[in-house]
Parts: structure tokens; C-alpha cells; sequence
């Protein structure tokens, strides 16, 4: 039996770094080492004596010449060139726009790390998720505030809460909706999700209905009209006017093996029974949207790595 831990990738790994290409830096090559040699002077070339006059006598003075003094020959010095100072191109920050990591970056390439490079900020993926999508399919001056602020908040996902009904009735509302987000290079998702989907209330049907109603939809519009994918918000925990199978409070070490089960016939058997309803839940709609050439997302609660100190865990497939 595999042992799976349930925590915020179960059923959807969300995605390798969208790292950003800085440019190359250019270097300017290098100035040679050619020296510069100073002219060396000329020697001084010896004097030539005069002509000694004759004296009254007839005899000719003596005059010694005379001898110049050596000018030593001056060695030249040599002064290398100097380096002109190198000064390094300054490579731009790439900050690329939001439709960056939404329109043009694969869904898998996108970053959902809070703590990326301010260069590629808008890499992050950075979700809306809408419950009160009639409004917004309204038109008018909510359609208008809607379609700016998302862009003025840099998100790149929205999620649109829908009921199967909606994707019908609302379609050309839709189309108008989609195509407008995917003009600002913004990914529209279909959202369901309630406590009451499992199987201890009412059951997956509407949940599944929505899925299957979202991949009609896609099918009868254009590419610019179509969603991503679909994204289920369930959460197992207990809720006022739900069931109360998953034993708020209780670690999994806590729970009753032998009895006290509202659902089955013990505590630890309902936790067990609604985990892995949970990810049946969770698997029929990712085959269903995988068949269609679409994405399936999961929200996942924080506290499943760590609920009172320990992690919530379920044995769940196996060979």
C-alpha cells in the first residue's frame, strides 16, 4: 500500500521556476601594452679649432686644440601606454510584463514562490478567485472595474466560480468575459467547490456536472474564449450544518479506532473514508478534464502538513 501524504501538491504539482534571461554583459576588450619611445637627442659633435695666426717671428703659436667635453648620449625612457579604465556594460533589469508568465509562459513554467527576483516579479503566479462571478457577468460598470483592477494588481490567474447552469446560460457573457481577461494576457479558470460534495453530505454530482459543462463550453467557442481548466475548492473539515467526519481538533494519533464514527463505525475510519473520498473526488476530475486537453487545480488547505502538531495522512491506492 502506498502511504500518501496529503498536502498542497496531492493532486496538482504547480510548477517549475519561470526564471528570467538577463542579457549578457558585454566587455570591452582590453587596450594593448604598446609603450611609446621619447626621441632620443642627437650627439653634440666636437668643435673644430681655429686657425692659429703666425707671431712676429715667423713662428707659429701653439695653440692646443681644444678638447670638447663628452655629452654623454641620453637613454631614452620608455613610458608604457596607460590603460584606459575599463567600465563594465550595465545590463538592464528585465522586468518583463504580467502577460509574461500568463499568455506566453507554458502553465508549467510558471513560479508560485512568494519569494522570486524583482526582476521577474510578475513571474509569480498570482490568483483571484471570484464567488460572485453573476456580477461580474452583469457587464456595465462592474464588467469595466473588474476587467481594470485585475490588471492594475498584476494578476495573472482568475478563478470564476460557476455552476453547470451558468455555463450555459451565461455563455455569451462568458465569451465576451474570457476574451477580454486573455487580451490582457490573464488565464480564466472555472471554480467549484463546497463541503457538501463529499460523500458524507450530498455527493460529487453537481461538482462533476460543472466539469463536464465547462468542457462543453470550451468545445462550441473560440480559442480566445476558452478556459484553462477547472479548479475544485474542497475542504474535509467539519462546518456548521455539515457532517462532522473529519473530527475537528483531533490529530490522526487522537482519533477512536473503535468507535465514535458518524459516518462509519469509527472515528479513525471516518477520517480514513473521507480522505480518500477526497481524492477519488479529486482524480475523476483531473481524467476528465486530462481527456479534454485541459488543467485540473486542487486548492489545498495550509494546516494538512501540520494540524495540531502533526501531519493528516491517509493509505490511499497501492498494488
Amino acid at each position: 500500500m502506498l502511504k500518501t501524504f496529503i498536502g498542497h501538491c496531492i493532486t496538482l504539482a504547480l510548477l517549475s521556476a519561470c526564471g528570467g534571461s538577463p542579457s549578457a554583459t558585454g566587455t570591452p576588450a582590453a587596450a594593448g601594452g604598446a609603450t611609446t619611445q621619447i626621441a632620443t637627442p642627437s650627439a653634440t659633435p666636437a668643435e673644430t679649432p681655429l686657425a692659429t695666426p703666425t707671431t712676429a717671428t715667423g713662428t707659429p703659436a701653439t695653440t692646443p686644440t681644444a678638447t670638447p667635453a663628452a655629452t654623454p648620449t641620453e637613454t631614452p625612457v620608455t613610458t608604457p601606454a596607460e590603460k584606459p579604465a575599463t567600465t563594465p556594460t550595465e545590463t538592464p533589469a528585465t522586468t518583463p510584463a504580467a502577460t509574461a508568465c500568463a499568455a506566453n509562459v507554458p502553465f508549467g513554467q510558471r513560479v508560485i514562490s512568494t519569494s522570486v527576483p524583482e526582476n521577474v516579479k510578475f513571474c509569480q503566479m498570482r490568483g483571484l478567485w471570484v464567488w460572485n462571478t453573476a456580477d461580474v457577468l452583469t457587464g456595465g460598470a462592474q464588467y469595466q472595474q473588474f476587467q481594470q483592477s485585475v490588471r492594475d494588481l498584476g494578476v495573472t490567474d482568475v478563478f470564476l466560480y460557476l455552476t453547470a447552469e451558468d455555463y450555459v446560460t451565461g455563455r455569451e457573457k462568458l465569451r465576451t468575459l474570457i476574451a477580454g481577461l486573455k487580451a490582457s494576457g490573464i488565464v480564466a479558470w472555472g471554480l467549484d467547490g463546497s463541503r457538501d460534495y463529499f460523500h458524507d453530505g450530498k455527493g460529487p454530482t453537481k461538482l462533476y456536472a460543472g466539469v463536464d459543462a465547462l468542457v462543453r463550453y470550451n468545445a462550441a467557442v473560440s480559442a480566445q474564449e476558452r478556459f484553462a481548466g477547472f479548479q475544485s475548492d474542497m475542504e474535509p473539515q467539519d462546518h456548521a450544518g455539515f457532517r462532522t467526519s473529519f473530527h475537528n481538533e483531533l490529530r490522526d494519533d487522537q482519533l477512536n479506532a473503535n468507535a465514535g464514527g458518524v459516518w462509519q463505525t469509527s472515528q479513525a475510519l471516518d477520517r480514513e473514508f473521507l480522505l480518500r473520498d477526497w481524492l477519488d473526488i479529486h482524480t475523476m476530475c483531473r481524467d476528465k478534464l486530462t481527456a479534454a486537453g485541459l488543467k485540473f487545480a486542487a486548492a489545498m488547505p495550509f494546516w494538512t502538513e501540520n494540524y495540531n502538531g502533526a501531519p493528516v495522512m491517509v493509505t490511499y491506492g497501492g498494488t
